[in-house]
């Protein structure tokens, strides 16, 4: 998969394009192919060092939305090629973030779509 990987702060020259293995869903986990991610307040701060306990390096990015392409859980709603968006606490904060092709998250981390995504 591609990503932005930020390995130490400062301005937006930090951040580095690269090819990283696609993650593989744990339990209660779903991998979606990410279709678009938002810039919001949060990952500039982080990125700049603004917020204390950064962990790096990481894959920035707190907001995406996309399709599933695998998932192993128990919720009767998430099923493959669903399209759903994110709005968790962990993405991009300690776990990998929406800035790349696909990302594993929670399913509690979910909402589902009811139209249909841009296809990139």
């Amino acid at each position: 998969m591609k990503a932005i990987i930020q390995r130490k702060l400062g301005k937006p020259d930090v951040l580095e394009y690269q090819e990283l293995d696609t993650p593989q869903p744990q339990s209660n986990e779903v991998l979606i192919r990410v279709s678009a991610a938002s810039v919001n307040h949060y990952d500039i701060l982080s990125r700049r060092g603004d917020i204390p306990h950064i962990t790096l390096p990481r894959i920035v990015g707190m907001d995406c939305s996309g399709y599933i392409e695998q998932y192993k859980g128990d919720r009767s709603d998430l099923t493959i090629g669903l399209p759903v968006v994110v709005l968790g606490t962990s993405l991009g904060n300690g776990n990998s973030g929406g800035y790349a092709t696909h990302v594993c998250v929670t399913q509690v981390e979910l909402l589902v779509l009811r139209y249909k995504l841009p296809k990139l």
